[in-house]
């Protein structure tokens, strides 16, 4: 057994001899090729941020080909690697906020059906006394009894119903479009709990495959070393990269947990296994008249224009309630024991002050605010949907470009992992070699995450993802 040893020994002695002789070229060699895939995957990055118009265009005319049929749409949503519209139906329907809204729905409609039946009530009145008197010196007092019975109601005044009725209607108009923008908050609230989990997933599988190499790359050095072929300082390095690994592995593991323990807590049975597929080469795109259609559809929109209609409806109807509604009733009574009775009718009528006139115009003011709100609204909707379908198609160019630098410094990282087993090179460099390729890793993972989260919520925008009930 020992003369393979000594034969194995003096064959990588010969190699390092000779690898001393050619380590300047080859060094040189193998930092012009780091650098090369360093430079390479920046200049890509760099590219990713100014898209010239022909390319865009060619992305755009790509993305139109792909666009749009309720068939595809349907399709896509069983391959974006989230939960299908039953279990998502299932999950927001037990969340807390979700809850809430509906509680709030109800109590709506019940405050519109009160508008519609307005404030009058029907009042009755009793009234019962003894009256004594005496005609003169000569007549012994005389006490009666007597009484009064009488009921009343005001009455809306012409144009007053259908302000009211119009008012009611739009407040459960309202209500049932605050509950669809709810549903569309916590569907994005739900993809952005889950990428942030799938982001620290990702990292964490990141480092683990880096402790794997460099776990195997330190038993290497471990045999060189013990055969007399490397530094104890080589041994050293190798171990203390290793433990930064392990380090870096352990804390994504925990901050995974962390982010699962949000995303259960939030949406409680979500599921554990969910398979990501490949993300697309190209993102759906909209024309103009597509993209002003869907802001016309968006909750967002929905909500701020039925708050203008029903804030301009309150107003009409504080405006008409500047005159005060009538009271009318019927009286019946009895007087002087039944000697007198009496049948009358009633009619109050309420003098208007300045109090109706101030609430009229507060109203017609606010009714002003909410129109412009809602104007304000729909400008910041329509930039959120053209950055979100940007984001969308840029995300995707800056993950190719990701991958594109990953692959370059793998393929060098590998390159001087075969030339320091043949003697070529120093640990250092390979160790340089493969921190580049790691950080480009977790570069990568990150790009992927984000794509994947700007192609959900631009889904759920769009109404391809989890449609509103």
């Amino acid at each position: 057994m020992k003369a393979p040893v000594m034969l194995n020994h003096m064959l990588r002695t010969d190699a390092a001899r000779t690898a001393k002789t050619s380590a300047p070229q080859s060094r040189t060699w193998l930092r012009a090729a780091i650098l090369s895939a360093c430079f390479s995957g920046l200049s890509g990055l760099a590219a990713a941020t100014e898209i010239t118009p022909s390319t865009q265009t060619v992305v755009q005319a790509a993305a139109t080909k792909a666009n749009a049929a309720p068939a595809a749409a349907a399709s896509a949503r069983g391959a974006m690697g989230l939960p299908d519209a039953e279990l998502m139906r299932q999950l927001i329907a037990r969340h807390p906020a979700w809850l809430a809204q509906l509680a709030q729905t109800e109590s709506e409609r019940h405050l519109a059906a009160q508008k519609r039946a307005g404030p009058h009530e029907w009042t009755p009145s009793v009234q019962y006394g003894r009256r004594t008197y005496e005609a003169d010196a000569t007549t012994p007092r005389t006490t009666q009894a007597e009484w009064e019975a009488a009921i009343e109601r005001g009455i809306r005044l012409p144009g007053k119903t259908h302000a009211a009725d119009l008012a009611a209607q739009r407040q459960a108009a309202l209500a049932e479009a605050r509950q669809q923008q709810t549903w569309r908050q916590l569907s994005l609230q739900a993809i952005q709990l889950y990428a942030d989990w799938l982001r620290e997933y990702r990292q964490e599988q990141v480092w683990l495959d880096q402790v794997k190499v460099l776990t195997q790359q330190s038993d290497a050095v471990s045999k060189r070393h013990q055969l007399g072929d490397a530094a104890q300082i080589d041994s050293l390095q190798m171990r203390a990269s290793l433990t930064q690994a392990s380090l870096q592995a352990q804390a994504a593991s925990q901050r995974r947990q962390a982010r699962w323990t949000s995303l259960q807590s939030a949406f409680s049975g979500w599921p554990a296994q969910l398979a990501t597929p490949t993300l697309p080469s190209h993102s759906t795109t909209l024309n103009a008249a597509e993209q002003q259609a869907l802001l016309a559809q968006a909750p967002e929109a929905r909500v701020s224009q039925l708050e203008a209609d029903y804030a301009q409806a309150q107003a009409q109807l504080d405006r008409s309630d500047t005159t005060a509604d009538p009271t009318v009733g019927v009286k019946v009574g009895q007087a002087r024991g039944s000697a007198e009775k009496m049948v009358a009718l009633t009619l109050s009528w309420p003098i208007g002050s300045t109090a109706r006139d101030l609430g009229a115009q507060s109203s017609a003011a606010l009714a002003d605010a909410a129109q412009q709100r809602h104007e304000d609204t729909l400008r910041q909707l329509n930039r959120d949907l053209t950055l979100l379908q940007q984001e969308a198609q840029d995300s995707l160019r800056l993950w190719q470009l990701a991958q594109e630098g990953l692959t370059q410094l793998q393929s060098v990282a590998r390159s001087l992992d075969k030339g320091f087993a043949l003697g070529e090179g120093t640990l250092s460099e390979v160790l340089q070699a493969r921190r580049l390729a790691n950080e480009q890793a977790l570069v990568t993972a990150q790009a992927e995450v984000d794509a994947w989260l700007a192609q959900w919520r631009w889904a759920v925008q769009r109404g391809a993802l989890w449609p509103t009930p």
